[in-house]
């Protein structure tokens, strides 16, 4: 009897090991350069992960590039991703970019997603970068954590965001991002600055029972429709010249917080 117990003992241990695939970040670019639909789930992956056009300025091909470049009028590089992506339970060991700005070349390399992006309950250990990306189907970040940088800024989110259960030991950067849809961000846990300067929520925002341990920055920020804002805590608030359905952000949460 003893000896089934450790050979099934043995067999679980072996199939965890399994479960947690380590996959290289080349891999699965080469997936999505194929059009592929991208489905990874309980692996570690390693090297920088990155769904922009930047090839390196070591890259031989992308110097004759950039020259070309110069002669447009835009100094920016949008590239779309077509195939669904989608990463469960997931440990990026290094940054995930979808952004990137060559300082040499001033040039800034942008993904956008045209289908879905999953990225639940993912550990993102180096930086994640998405400033300027434009999520044009639904976006699932729930669960997920970011050790390092987490950078949305000037993100357009055209569909429902779901950033519910996340958790932010930077500052968690939304300054100027657009949410088209119902955008949660509930229990989520911000360590930092919670920067949601200038951002737009057009239907509505969920922060219930988040715990912002740093300063939730609102100042300039829009906001249509329901607003729940019962957090967990809030170590300091900034809504100055931020605007709820309209009217002003400080009457409008005061007259919410009397009525309770």
């Amino acid at each position: 009897m003893k000896t089934f117990y450790c050979v099934m003992a043995g067999m679980l241990f072996g199939v965890s090991i399994l479960a947690q695939q380590r996959m290289k970040s080349a891999d699965i670019e080469e997936k999505i350069q194929n059009g592929e639909r991208v489905l990874v789930e309980n692996a570690v992956i390693t090297g920088t992960l990155q769904f922009t056009n930047y090839a390196g300025e070591g890259d031989k091909s992308f110097k004759k590039w950039i020259k070309k470049a110069w002669k447009s009028k835009s100094n920016m590089d949008e590239n779309t991703i077509t195939s669904s992506i989608i990463f469960r339970n997931v440990i990026f060991e290094n940054d995930v970019l979808a952004y990137i700005h060559d300082d040499e070349f001033k040039w800034t390399f942008v993904a956008n997603f045209e289908n879905e992006v999953v990225f639940q309950n993912c550990i993102f250990k180096g930086n994640a970068e998405f400033k300027y990306t434009k999520f044009e189907s639904d976006v699932d970040f729930s669960g997920s954590q970011f050790k390092n940088s987490a950078n949305f800024k000037y993100a357009k989110f055209m569909h429902a965001a779901n950033f519910a259960s996340t958790s932010y030991t930077q500052e968690g950067q939304f300054k100027y991002a657009k949410f088209s849809d119902y955008t949660q961000f509930n229990s989520s846990l911000f360590n930092q600055e919670a920067n949601f300067k200038y951002s737009k929520f057009e239907n509505g925002v969920n922060f219930h029972l988040a715990s912002f341990n740093g300063l939730l920055n609102m100042k300039y920020a829009k906001v249509y429709g329901k607003i729940d804002l019962e957090a967990n805590n809030i170590e300091d608030l900034d809504v100055k010249y931020a605007k709820i359905e309209g009217k002003d952000a400080t009457s409008y949460l005061l007259k919410e917080y009397l009525k309770k």
